[in-house]
């Protein structure tokens, strides 16, 4: 076997025309396969993150809790993030029929929402009274002022299902921080407004101080356990939100979720993508069995004379493998080497080129 491997090698290195035609065919091959393969990971890892950037990187929120109730939630084992917020209240601009959603985030609770706590100037609200807003609605506000000044909100805060009218007030609050625009806000017709710690307990009745709380669950595969354990524990009625776009994204499975509208897309760029795959290893092993079938119609001479000198017939074509897979062997790491490199260079020019704003979504 050791004279197999001998001529083998030789008879690559005479055939320097046919080896390195295949070598290149096995390194093509090997790269593009290696780019497919790698392309469907990127692309549900971009679709995770562009949907945690648009609706919050939260796989639900539950609303309408005592305080007393949000702790618990916060100090439970099963949740891998919980974090509480309070609505402030909702105020209406009419000149760009937008709505600004005032709200006071505690603890880390704005870590899952980047897309609205990115700033332009100044700092993020801390103290009761304090805010911070985009930008954009400070221009349709009309405000001519800047960090530091007052600017005067008029408000409207409810409960889901209430049965009584919104409560109505008007405040004035120091700005201390300005946003980013979000663009993505004028979709749903709101943009988000962040209020310092305390603000709700000073400004708003008993019966409007409650909380919504963020989670993510320790156990993907028993979130919708999870989030009816919670709902057991709660002894008041709340009100379940959830993250429709990120929990599609990521595969968890939940009550209602409506999975073929959700996937139905993804799945059908995941099927091209394979296809594709399979058409480039054909097309690989259609032109490496050509240039095979070529040499080896060249060789015919040789392999008769290596038969007359007493080689089996399953001799010459173990001859023939083992000279593919001594250039299989060389190129298939080299294209998947080269592969890797390119994919990832691919992501890094996809994700900067597209930004997730590009994508529509609602923020509920």
């Amino acid at each position: 076997m050791k004279n197999y491997r001998a001529f083998a090698w030789k008879e690559l290195c005479t055939q320097k025309v046919m080896s390195i035609l295949i070598l290149l065919a096995v390194i093509l091959s090997s790269m593009m396969t290696t780019v497919v393969g790698q392309s469907i990971g990127t692309l549900n890892a971009m679709r995770q993150q562009q949907a945690a950037y648009l609706n919050g990187n939260r796989y639900a929120t539950i609303h309408q809790l005592t305080e007393k109730e949000a702790k618990s939630l916060l100090r439970d084992s099963n949740l891998a993030y919980a974090e509480k917020l309070i609505n402030i209240g909702v105020s209406n601009i009419e000149e760009g029929q937008l709505t600004i959603m005032l709200r006071e985030y505690h603890g880390n609770s704005l870590s899952a929402y980047d897309s609205i706590s990115q700033l332009e100037s100044g700092l993020l609200p801390t103290k009761s009274g304090e805010i911070a807003l985009p930008q954009d609605a400070l221009s349709l506000l009309n405000f001519g002022g800047g960090i530091g000044d007052t600017i005067t909100l008029d408000l409207s805060v409810s409960l889901m299902q209430d049965t009584e009218a919104p409560y109505n007030y008007s405040h004035d609050f120091t700005l201390t921080g300005i946003l980013k625009p979000n663009y993505i806000s004028y979709m749903s017709g709101s943009v988000s407004g962040i209020a310092g710690v305390g603000t709700a307990e000073s400004l708003l009745p008993e019966k409007y101080l409650l909380y919504s709380v963020d989670i993510r669950t320790n156990d993907e595969h028993a979130f919708q356990s999870t989030i009816n354990s919670l709902q057991e524990r709660i002894s008041r009625q709340s009100y379940i939100q959830y993250n429709d776009i990120l929990l599609s994204a990521l595969g968890i499975n939940y009550d209602n979720a409506g999975e073929i509208e959700n996937n139905f897309g993804f799945s059908l760029m995941t099927l091209a993508v394979v296809l594709i795959g399979v058409l480039v290893l054909l097309a690989a092993g259609l032109v490496i069995y050509n240039i095979l079938k070529i040499a080896a119609t060249k060789r015919v001479k040789e392999y008769g004379t290596l038969r007359a000198m007493g080689a089996e017939r399953g001799q010459i074509y173990s001859l023939v493998s083992l000279q593919l897979l001594i250039l299989c062997g060389i190129g298939i790491p080299i294209g998947i080497i080269v592969g890797i490199l390119t994919a990832n260079g691919i992501t890094v020019g996809v994700t900067s080129f597209f930004s997730p704003e590009i994508f529509m979504t609602s923020s509920w």
